[in-house]
């Protein structure tokens, strides 16, 4: 059986047509396809479905229409699970397509922004079909559609073995001044994260900003939705690029392997751009009491998943992190894109014992998991070395 996830209710007035030659049953909101025979691992088959409808709000948006200057501004932002509002899809971040191709046709006067490389543009009786495809694996809720009357502007950014990379920002024509000035910083971010972390993962295709009507940012793969430009904010969304787009958290419960990467990405940039004193600081305003551990249990809303605990207490995880094991072996790790999987939900201890052993012979990270960083009920481990766990 394969089931693709599809909300039920008025957000989509109707299907118009399943094409397929097998059965399907459609239950609340899943779609059941009942398959003609058993397929292997690997093995491909296609499906097609067809709707339509008005998608609605949910979370921290989904879909959503709005103005700015009088113009349009229609986005999305999925996360964590409302993608199935406005798209069937199998909406978990742990089973990611392996390319999406987004063709969005709207009035010739506004431009239409999503993943991946722009394939082409067509005009036809007033209105421009916008198709862009990735070809990079992809979670649902990193798929992005924003659509306004954008100003466009950008340059191209160079790797260091010469791959040359569109760096381009779709932003509100009466926001174009202080983007190209707050932007500016874009470039020396993403040189940076490229030696703290490795290349860029999607340089093939891009890297950009759309602007949108939230407030805050979202990192949709390839090009972040933002609804300002502080540099805290766009070197957050830039280091999501690596840790939670290109390695995604299982499930939703592990947000702070996201979040606190991104949010300790922040204080990085920091550090290398002004000093180490810059850096204590920055970290020090995400020093404060926390809310229990980083992992989190209830996973019905936004507000139970997205708390600062996960932010703060999740980058204070990883500045005690480097602490234990030191820089060298830290950024080797981050460069390697291996980090993640070293502390993998700083996990169970066997697999902390199987690490030690495997990659720091010489310490021990089983204190790193049950000395409070991950549990509950502690604010900060270390700082700098010199300051012990507290409760």
């Amino acid at each position: 059986m394969f089931l693709i996830e599809f909300y039920a209710e008025n957000h989509y007035a109707s299907i118009i047509s399943f094409i397929f030659t097998f059965d399907f049953a459609r239950s609340g909101n899943v779609l059941s396809l009942n398959l003609a025979r058993a397929y292997q691992r690997g093995e491909k088959f296609r499906v097609s479905v067809n709707y339509r409808g008005n998608p609605q709000d949910g979370g921290f948006g989904a879909f959503t229409f709005n103005t700015h200057n009088g113009a349009p501004i229609i986005a999305s932002l999925s996360e964590p699970y409302y993608a199935r509002l406005w798209w069937p899809c199998k909406d978990t971040p742990v089973d990611k397509a392996d390319s999406v191709q987004i063709d969005l046709t709207v009035p010739d006067n506004l431009t239409a922004v999503s993943n991946g490389k722009l394939e082409s543009v067509r005009s036809l009786s007033g209105w421009k079909t916008f198709s862009w495809k990735t070809r990079y694996p992809i979670t649902t809720y990193l798929v992005s559609v924003a659509v306004s009357n954008y100003a466009e502007f950008g340059e191209t950014f160079t790797f260091l073995d010469g791959t040359r990379m569109p760096l381009v920002h779709y932003v509100y024509p009466e926001r174009l001044g202080d983007a190209q000035f707050q932007l500016a910083d874009t470039p020396d971010m993403l040189e940076f994260f490229n030696r703290a972390f490795g290349d860029y993962p999607f340089k093939k295709e891009k890297y950009g900003h759309a602007q949108f009507a939230w407030g805050g940012g979202m990192e949709h793969q390839t090009i972040t939705s933002l609804g300002g430009f502080s540099d805290g904010l766009v070197s957050h969304e830039l280091a999501h690029q690596w840790f939670g787009d290109l390695i995604t958290m299982k499930s939703w419960q592990d947000i702070w392997l996201n979040e606190g990467f991104a949010s300790y990405g922040e204080a990085l940039f920091v550090e290398d751009r002004f000093d180490k004193a810059a850096y204590r600081n920055y970290m020090s305003r995400m020093d404060h009491p926390y809310s229990g551990s980083v992992f989190v249990r209830d996973t019905t809303s936004v507000g139970s998943i997205f708390n600062t605990t996960v932010y703060h207490k999740g980058a204070w995880v990883l500045h005690t992190l480097r602490h234990v094991i030191g820089d060298a072996t830290f950024f080797s790790c981050c460069a390697a894109t291996s980090l993640i999987r070293v502390i993998a939900l700083a996990a169970p201890r066997p697999m902390i014992s199987k690490i030690s052993r495997n990659k720091f012979p010489a310490r021990s990270l089983a204190g790193f998991s049950s000395n409070g960083c991950i549990a509950k009920g502690v604010r900060s481990c270390f700082t700098d070395g010199n300051k012990r766990a507290r409760n």
